[in-house]
Order: C-alpha cells, then structure tokens, then sequence
C-alpha cells in the first residue's frame, strides 16, 4: 500500500512543480529516458535474480500477451463495425492493446513478490 501512495504523492508533485514552473517544459523527456534506459532495466537485473520460478508466475507473464490479444479482437470488431480504414484500425490495436504498465505495474506487484519472497503467498 505504500508504494501506491508513494505513486500518488510523486504525481501530485509532479503536477506542482509543473505548475510552478520550477522545471523546463521538457523535463518529462528527459525524466522518461532515464526511467526507460536505466531505472527499468536495472530494477529489473534486480527482481530477476530473486525470483524462484514456478508455476505461479506464469499468469503474470501471459497478462500481456491476452491484454493484447483481446484489445486486437476488440478494435479489429470495432474497426469493422463503424467502418474504419486499416490503418485507423491498426493505429488503435497498438496504442490501445500495448500499454507500458511498469510505472503504476511495479508498484502494485511489489506487495506480491514481497509477499512470495518471504514465503508467505499472496
């Protein structure tokens, strides 16, 4: 729960700082490439080496793949159905079934492998 409010405190000031006009206008760039580039992947060297794989990791793993699986159905159906062109269709089956979750996703799975690394399951 801690990580959820630590994810709620850094957006709201975020949108201060923002409004205060203490950062450029393009900080976000910046900021976003350092995340991307080095944050994610060295907290990701980090998780791997401490998790025991089984079978129960294999629903977290697949969870993107049927996201996009469904979001292609569902906007291929849509595209169809109010006679969008191709590549309309094709534009929203990617913006809207590929999403990158790790900014709100590593919060809200920390809890968990917290919970699993101790040996106390979910």
């Amino acid at each position: 729960m801690n990580n959820l409010v630590l994810l709620g405190a850094c957006f709201v000031i975020g949108l201060l700082l923002r409004r205060s006009g203490r950062v450029p206008s393009n900080a976000h760039a910046s900021l976003n490439g350092f995340i991307i580039h080095v944050s994610l992947p060295a907290l990701t060297l980090l998780s791997v080496h401490r998790l025991a794989f089984d079978k129960t990791l294999l629903a977290p793993a697949a969870m993107a793949w049927i996201t996009f699986g469904l979001g292609c159905a569902f906007f291929w159906w849509i595209g169809r159905v109010m006679k969008l062109r191709a590549p309309t269709i094709g534009a929203l089956i990617l913006t809207g079934s590929l999403a990158n979750t790790s900014f709100i996703g590593v919060p809200m799975i920390e809890p968990i492998l917290a919970g699993t690394a101790s040996g106390s399951g979910y």
